[in-house]
Protein backbone atom coordinates (compact mmCIF):
# COMPACT_ATOMS: atom_id res chain seq x y z
CA UNK A 1 0.00 0.00 0.00
CA UNK A 2 1.47 3.32 -1.09
CA UNK A 3 0.25 6.63 0.35
CA UNK A 4 1.14 9.45 -1.99
CA UNK A 5 0.84 13.21 -1.46
CA UNK A 6 -0.79 14.36 -4.71
CA UNK A 7 -0.05 18.05 -4.06
CA UNK A 8 3.63 17.68 -3.18
CA UNK A 9 4.17 14.76 -5.56
CA UNK A 10 5.92 12.50 -3.10
CA UNK A 11 5.49 9.19 -1.33
CA UNK A 12 4.75 9.68 2.36
CA UNK A 13 4.28 6.06 3.48
CA UNK A 14 4.60 2.47 2.26
CA UNK A 15 3.06 -0.47 4.11
CA UNK A 16 2.93 -4.21 3.64
CA UNK A 17 -0.35 -5.61 2.36
CA UNK A 18 -3.27 -4.26 0.34
CA UNK A 19 -6.12 -4.55 2.83
CA UNK A 20 -7.91 -2.02 5.01
CA UNK A 21 -5.68 -2.92 7.96
CA UNK A 22 -2.59 -1.83 6.04
CA UNK A 23 -3.94 1.66 5.32
CA UNK A 24 -5.29 1.88 8.88
CA UNK A 25 -1.73 1.53 10.19
CA UNK A 26 -0.81 4.68 8.28
CA UNK A 27 -3.60 6.67 9.91
CA UNK A 28 -2.83 5.28 13.38
CA UNK A 29 0.93 5.71 13.25
CA UNK A 30 1.51 8.78 11.09
CA UNK A 31 -1.37 11.27 11.44
CA UNK A 32 -3.03 13.12 14.30
CA UNK A 33 -6.81 13.53 14.47
CA UNK A 34 -6.32 17.16 13.44
CA UNK A 35 -4.32 16.20 10.35
CA UNK A 36 -6.91 13.61 9.35
CA UNK A 37 -9.70 16.16 9.69
CA UNK A 38 -7.90 18.46 7.22
CA UNK A 39 -7.83 15.91 4.39
CA UNK A 40 -10.47 16.98 1.86
CA UNK A 41 -9.70 14.83 -1.20
CA UNK A 42 -8.41 11.31 -1.70
CA UNK A 43 -7.95 9.00 -4.66
CA UNK A 44 -7.82 5.21 -4.53
CA UNK A 45 -8.53 2.15 -6.64
CA UNK A 46 -11.75 0.13 -6.47
CA UNK A 47 -11.17 -1.35 -3.02
CA UNK A 48 -13.83 -1.41 -0.31
CA UNK A 49 -11.07 -1.72 2.29
CA UNK A 50 -9.31 1.46 1.20
CA UNK A 51 -12.59 3.34 0.73
CA UNK A 52 -13.84 2.41 4.21
CA UNK A 53 -10.50 3.31 5.83
CA UNK A 54 -10.54 6.73 4.17
CA UNK A 55 -14.14 7.44 5.18
CA UNK A 56 -13.67 6.30 8.78
CA UNK A 57 -10.47 8.26 9.38
CA UNK A 58 -11.10 11.41 7.34
CA UNK A 59 -14.65 12.65 8.03
CA UNK A 60 -14.42 15.54 5.58
CA UNK A 61 -12.96 13.61 2.66
CA UNK A 62 -14.35 13.34 -0.88
CA UNK A 63 -13.06 10.15 -2.48
CA UNK A 64 -12.37 9.95 -6.20
CA UNK A 65 -11.98 6.48 -7.69
CA UNK A 66 -8.82 6.30 -9.75
CA UNK A 67 -9.57 6.79 -13.43
CA UNK A 68 -6.84 4.43 -14.61
CA UNK A 69 -8.02 1.55 -12.44
CA UNK A 70 -11.53 1.99 -13.82
CA UNK A 71 -10.24 1.99 -17.41
CA UNK A 72 -8.15 -1.10 -16.62
CA UNK A 73 -11.23 -2.90 -15.23
CA UNK A 74 -13.21 -1.99 -18.35
CA UNK A 75 -10.46 -3.26 -20.64
CA UNK A 76 -10.34 -6.50 -18.67
CA UNK A 77 -14.10 -6.88 -19.13
CA UNK A 78 -13.70 -6.33 -22.87
CA UNK A 79 -10.85 -8.84 -23.03
CA UNK A 80 -12.98 -11.36 -21.15
CA UNK A 81 -15.56 -11.09 -23.95
CA UNK A 82 -12.83 -11.57 -26.57
CA UNK A 83 -11.49 -14.67 -24.81
CA UNK A 84 -14.96 -16.20 -24.45
CA UNK A 85 -15.64 -15.71 -28.14
CA UNK A 86 -12.20 -17.00 -29.13
CA UNK A 87 -12.79 -20.26 -27.27
CA UNK A 88 -16.02 -20.85 -29.18
CA UNK A 89 -14.57 -20.18 -32.62
CA UNK A 90 -12.32 -22.11 -34.99
CA UNK A 91 -10.66 -21.79 -38.38
CA UNK A 92 -11.13 -18.56 -40.32
CA UNK A 93 -13.34 -17.08 -37.59
CA UNK A 94 -10.42 -17.29 -35.18
CA UNK A 95 -8.05 -15.75 -37.70
CA UNK A 96 -10.20 -12.61 -37.80
CA UNK A 97 -9.60 -12.10 -34.07
CA UNK A 98 -5.86 -12.70 -34.21
CA UNK A 99 -3.90 -9.73 -32.83
CA UNK A 100 -7.07 -7.90 -31.77
CA UNK A 101 -6.37 -7.69 -28.03
CA UNK A 102 -4.27 -4.51 -27.94
CA UNK A 103 -6.18 -2.97 -30.80
CA UNK A 104 -9.42 -3.26 -28.83
CA UNK A 105 -7.70 -1.64 -25.82
CA UNK A 106 -6.57 1.41 -27.77
CA UNK A 107 -8.05 4.78 -26.93
CA UNK A 108 -9.94 6.25 -29.88
CA UNK A 109 -7.48 9.19 -30.05
CA UNK A 110 -4.58 6.78 -30.58
CA UNK A 111 -6.29 4.57 -33.14
CA UNK A 112 -5.91 5.03 -36.89
CA UNK A 113 -8.84 4.99 -39.30
CA UNK A 114 -7.50 1.73 -40.71
CA UNK A 115 -7.54 0.14 -37.24
CA UNK A 116 -11.08 1.38 -36.61
CA UNK A 117 -12.22 -0.11 -39.93
CA UNK A 118 -10.66 -3.43 -38.94
CA UNK A 119 -12.60 -3.53 -35.65
CA UNK A 120 -15.83 -2.58 -37.43
CA UNK A 121 -15.17 -5.42 -39.88
CA UNK A 122 -15.09 -7.81 -36.90
CA UNK A 123 -18.61 -6.62 -36.08
CA UNK A 124 -19.92 -8.34 -39.19
CA UNK A 125 -18.85 -11.75 -37.90
CA UNK A 126 -18.87 -11.24 -34.14
CA UNK A 127 -21.44 -8.79 -32.81
CA UNK A 128 -20.68 -9.50 -29.13
CA UNK A 129 -17.07 -8.36 -29.34
CA UNK A 130 -18.04 -5.36 -31.46
CA UNK A 131 -20.81 -4.35 -29.04
CA UNK A 132 -18.47 -4.63 -26.04
CA UNK A 133 -15.87 -2.53 -27.88
CA UNK A 134 -18.46 0.15 -28.73
CA UNK A 135 -19.42 0.35 -25.06
CA UNK A 136 -15.75 0.68 -24.11
CA UNK A 137 -15.23 3.46 -26.65
CA UNK A 138 -18.33 5.34 -25.52
CA UNK A 139 -17.20 5.19 -21.88
CA UNK A 140 -14.15 7.31 -22.77
CA UNK A 141 -16.42 10.38 -23.01
CA UNK A 142 -17.08 10.31 -19.26
CA UNK A 143 -13.70 11.82 -18.42
CA UNK A 144 -14.26 14.86 -20.64
CA UNK A 145 -17.34 16.26 -18.85
CA UNK A 146 -17.01 19.50 -16.91
CA UNK A 147 -20.60 19.75 -15.67
CA UNK A 148 -21.47 17.22 -12.97
CA UNK A 149 -25.13 16.91 -13.97
CA UNK A 150 -24.12 16.07 -17.53
CA UNK A 151 -21.60 13.46 -16.38
CA UNK A 152 -24.24 11.89 -14.13
CA UNK A 153 -26.74 11.69 -16.98
CA UNK A 154 -24.14 10.18 -19.31
CA UNK A 155 -23.01 7.53 -16.81
CA UNK A 156 -26.59 6.55 -15.93
CA UNK A 157 -27.40 6.09 -19.62
CA UNK A 158 -24.19 4.16 -20.22
CA UNK A 159 -24.89 1.81 -17.31
CA UNK A 160 -28.40 1.17 -18.65
CA UNK A 161 -27.04 0.31 -22.12
CA UNK A 162 -24.39 -2.00 -20.67
CA UNK A 163 -26.93 -3.81 -18.50
CA UNK A 164 -29.12 -4.35 -21.56
CA UNK A 165 -26.24 -5.61 -23.68
CA UNK A 166 -26.66 -9.26 -22.66
CA UNK A 167 -22.88 -9.42 -22.32
CA UNK A 168 -22.16 -10.66 -18.80
CA UNK A 169 -18.67 -9.17 -18.44
CA UNK A 170 -19.92 -5.70 -19.41
CA UNK A 171 -22.97 -6.09 -17.17
CA UNK A 172 -20.71 -6.95 -14.24
CA UNK A 173 -18.58 -3.86 -14.89
CA UNK A 174 -21.74 -1.72 -15.16
CA UNK A 175 -22.97 -2.97 -11.80
CA UNK A 176 -19.65 -1.95 -10.25
CA UNK A 177 -20.01 1.51 -11.78
CA UNK A 178 -23.51 1.76 -10.33
CA UNK A 179 -22.28 0.72 -6.88
CA UNK A 180 -19.55 3.39 -6.84
CA UNK A 181 -21.42 5.97 -8.92
CA UNK A 182 -20.79 9.02 -6.70
CA UNK A 183 -17.08 8.25 -6.27
CA UNK A 184 -16.64 8.04 -10.02
CA UNK A 185 -18.57 11.23 -10.78
CA UNK A 186 -16.45 13.05 -8.17
CA UNK A 187 -13.70 13.12 -10.82
CA UNK A 188 -15.59 15.96 -12.52
CA UNK A 189 -15.04 18.21 -9.48
CA UNK A 190 -11.47 17.14 -8.78
CA UNK A 191 -9.55 15.59 -11.64
CA UNK A 192 -7.03 13.68 -9.56
CA UNK A 193 -5.58 10.27 -10.36
CA UNK A 194 -3.06 7.87 -8.86
CA UNK A 195 -0.92 7.86 -11.99
CA UNK A 196 2.17 9.12 -10.14
CA UNK A 197 1.71 6.63 -7.32
CA UNK A 198 1.29 3.81 -9.83
CA UNK A 199 4.58 4.83 -11.42
CA UNK A 200 6.24 4.59 -8.03
CA UNK A 201 4.53 1.24 -7.44
CA UNK A 202 6.17 -0.14 -10.58
CA UNK A 203 9.57 0.98 -9.29
CA UNK A 204 8.93 -0.74 -5.95
CA UNK A 205 7.94 -3.97 -7.72
CA UNK A 206 11.17 -3.87 -9.76
CA UNK A 207 13.22 -3.38 -6.59
CA UNK A 208 11.43 -6.31 -4.92
CA UNK A 209 12.26 -8.55 -7.90
CA UNK A 210 15.93 -7.54 -7.72
CA UNK A 211 16.05 -8.24 -3.99
CA UNK A 212 14.61 -11.73 -4.51
CA UNK A 213 17.41 -12.48 -7.01
CA UNK A 214 20.11 -11.59 -4.48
Amino acid sequence: TIVYDLEKNRVVWVGKGKAKASLQRFFDEELSDYQKSKIKWGCCDISKGYINALKENCPGIQIVLDKFHIVKALNEALDSVRKDEWRQLSGDDRKILKGMRWLLYKHSNNRSKKETRRINKVGKSNRRIHRAWVLKDEFELLWEYKAKWAAERFLKNWITKALRSRIEAMKKFARTMREYFDLIIAYVDKKITNAAAEGMNRVIKQVKKQIKRI
